[in-house]
């Protein structure tokens, strides 16, 4: 009952919202067809919020959670680092699968954006820098490495538990981009390319790749039999201050699109094309092991007064059980995406369709298929539903919200909606707000 609350309040509150944009009719003009097409936040190339202006600002915030087995519900908790159990970790527990995936991604961006009819070197053209803040998580794992983690070893009496394969991934970064797009008009069709370049500062990094282990626990927890092959990367140590680096990058962006007499466009986008190097206190462990122990049972890992994930607890765990240790630092490759999409203007300039594909270099990712529909109330307002399968879960559906004023737009969204509605039982969850104004 009191999701349904929840979600009546939320549907009132975009009610409320859908009204007054309804209200505010604009005179007729098609300036902002494309400008919502994205799946999700702008592409960071996207200069159709600029309109007949020469100069824009933006600020746009997401979070994003996928999975085929957590709920949005326990990955609210996780992400308050937030102990839960009981009905959440039975049902956690109850829709595990052969090989489970999950992914959390949250974050915030800054963008200025200058259209120059002249510029040195690079000439005419729409100019932006950018500050982005990032933070990335995914999972792969076996059921009973999920297991283990929640109720320790103990289930697995007499039996052998699989906990391989196992990949996990974070990133926790801040990025400076600079870019150029520019639009070559011939008749009614416009083909446009762009291409950015960002510094990476990296906060916070582990890579974990545990490609065989079994765990054998006896009778009474008399002893245990571990074999594995694993290699363990860690760059947890944080930034002391803005201007330190714990991690170093460089990426690239790019953008191809085509536009047809403003009623249908092409579009490829790759973003985050690039590597980072973790230095400082980075270290980077490996073994392929077969280790006879005796005498350790953990009932529940939230028990233990350090959490598992911090760095006294891993480095405790790691001294005797990791012995080849290297500390010169390690390379990671960024998590790039690339969409393809196609949209097309419908009903006399009323709706517009886009459907397109996604992937990313993640361990275990899908490509991800979507469908948006944005239907336009007025010249200057729309609404959007979408459809999405693939990556680290299963079916998404969308909501989205969007208005352009002369001088400020406002989008907001959700490409998730069923993680507001049943949170408990949806195993996505999204929500997104860009806004900005052009000048």
């Amino acid at each position: 009952m009191k999701e349904i609350r929840s979600f009546t309040m939320l549907v009132f509150w975009l009610g409320s919202i859908f009204s007054t944009i309804a209200q505010d009719s604009t005179s007729a003009d098609n300036s902002f067809l494309f400008s919502n097409r994205s799946y999700s936040v702008p592409s960071i190339l996207n200069n159709d919020f600029l309109s007949v202006k020469r100069n824009a600002v933006s600020a746009d915030f997401h979070y994003f959670m996928s999975s085929n087995f957590a709920s949005n519900e326990v990955s609210t908790y996780y992400l308050l680092q937030t102990n839960f159990e009981g009905e959440l970790e039975t049902s956690l527990i109850e829709n595990l699968k052969e090989k489970n995936t999950y992914e959390l991604s949250a974050g915030g961006n800054i963008m200025y954006l200058h259209k120059a009819e002249k510029f040195p070197v690079f000439g005419k053209g729409t100019y932006h820098i950018a500050f982005t803040n990032g933070n990335l998580t995914t999972i792969r794992s076996a059921a009973d490495a999920v297991k283990f983690v929640f109720n320790g070893n103990a289930q697995f009496e007499n039996e052998t538990a699989v906990l391989g394969p196992l990949v996990s991934e974070k990133f926790a970064y801040n990025q400076l981009r600079v870019g150029l797009r520019k639009d070559y008009q011939k008749n009614e069709n416009e083909t446009s390319f762009g291409v950015s370049l960002s510094f990476i500062q990296g906060f916070q990094n582990w890579n974990a790749d545990l490609s065989r282990g079994t765990l054998f626990t006896a009778e009474d927890g008399e002893y245990i039999d571990l074999d594995y092959n694993m290699i363990l990367q860690l760059g947890y140590e944080g930034v002391p201050n803005g201007f330190e680096f714990n991690g170093l990058g460089f990426a690239g962006d790019l953008l191809l699109s085509y536009k047809r007499n403003n009623t249908s466009l092409l579009e490829l986008q790759v973003r985050d094309l690039g590597w980072a190097k973790w230095q400082n206190e980075a270290v980077t462990y490996k073994a392929d092991s077969f280790i006879h122990y005796q005498g350790l049972e953990i009932e529940n890992f939230f028990n233990i007064q350090d959490s598992f994930l911090t760095a006294s607890y891993i480095d405790s765990l790691v001294e005797g059980i990791l012995p080849d240790e290297s500390r010169t630092g390690y390379n990671t490759f960024f998590p790039v995406m690339i969409d393809l999409g196609y949209s097309h203007v419908l009903a006399n300039e009323q709706a517009l369709i886009t459907a397109g594909i996604r992937y990313r270099n993640l361990s275990g990712y899908l490509p991800f298929a979507y469908l948006k529909a944005n239907y336009f109330i007025t010249s200057s307002a729309s609404v959007s539903a979408s459809l999405g399968y693939g990556g680290y879960g299963s079916y998404r559906f969308g909501l989205e919200l969007a208005k352009n004023w002369e001088q400020f737009w406002i989008t907001f969204g959700s490409n998730a909606v069923e993680g507001f509605i049943v949170p408990s039982k949806a195993t996505s969850g999204s929500i997104y707000l860009n806004l900005g104004t052009r000048f």
